[in-house]
């Protein structure tokens, strides 16, 4: 009697495509306590590179990103997506203080630099008019779009990519999300080590809805002009959630 061929046992991974200021490094404590030694962090930028990082280093369980796209995808691998949002708003105000400190500290990274030679309001207005700068401007969609188009992603696709992917947190509901992520990887064999995180600060002298409020009238209004998927995905997300989708803003 012929023998069966034996069976290919599939590789399981979590990826976190981590958006900065929406708890990641909260999210890589917990896969870092989850899969100890078998976390990897890089920055691909093509789903291509992705893949291979992916391919190359097979003790790994859980790898971080703040630049891979979504659509990751390989032969004999279970990719499981994971990702935080965050109130768009509130998320800036947040990028802000933690860019200021870096400046404040002596880094020389390009947001560091802004924040450490000009107020909230100046460092919005440069960002936003630097071209391809995204983040003041639909960060969050757009990297929710990469799950369509790595290259060129367009941000008034993100809702569809939201209902498409098989997990996607909310910063204002971190524990319920870390449940349903871990439900998620449990389906796949993976058991994730829960943890409390510390409180998501703004890291800014000002609470979000102070420092929108000492905005120049045309600038706050450009910002929510700038924001309008996000605030859309926000509120469809939260709405997953079951919470109110509060904002800062009347936007």
């Amino acid at each position: 009697m012929p023998r069966k061929p034996a069976r290919r046992e599939t590789r399981v991974v979590i990826v976190h495509h981590h958006i900065f200021k929406c708890a990641g490094t909260s999210l890589d404590t917990i896969l870092e306590a989850s899969f100890p030694g078998r976390l990897s962090a890089a920055e691909p930028r093509t789903r291509e590179d992705a893949q291979e990082w992916i391919r190359q280093t097979p003790e790994c369980v859980a790898y971080t990103s703040h630049h891979a796209p979504l659509g990751l995808a390989l032969d004999g691998v279970t990719i499981l997506p994971a990702l935080f949002l965050r109130e768009p708003f509130t998320r800036i105000v947040s990028a802000y203080g933690f860019e200021r400190r870096q400046g404040e500290a002596g880094h020389t990274g390009r947001g560091a630099r802004l924040a450490a030679h000009h107020d909230f309001a100046g460092w919005l207005e440069q960002r936003l008019d630097t071209p391809g700068d995204r983040q003041v401007s639909e960060l969050q969609s757009t990297r929710l779009a990469t799950l369509f188009d790595a290259a060129e992603p367009d941000p008034a696709r993100a809702i569809d990519a939201f209902a498409a992917l098989p997990f996607v947190g909310l910063v204002e509901a971190f524990s319920p999300s870390i449940a349903a992520l871990a439900a998620c990887a449990a389906q796949h064999g993976l058991r994730l080590a829960i943890r409390t995180p510390s409180a998501h600060a703004l890291g800014y002298g000002e609470t979000a809805a102070e420092a929108l409020a000492s905005l120049p009238a045309a600038l706050r209004e450009r910002l929510i002009a700038a924001n309008r998927y996000d605030v859309a995905l926000h509120r469809t997300v939260a709405q997953r959630y079951g919470i109110a989708a509060d904002s800062p803003v009347a936007a």
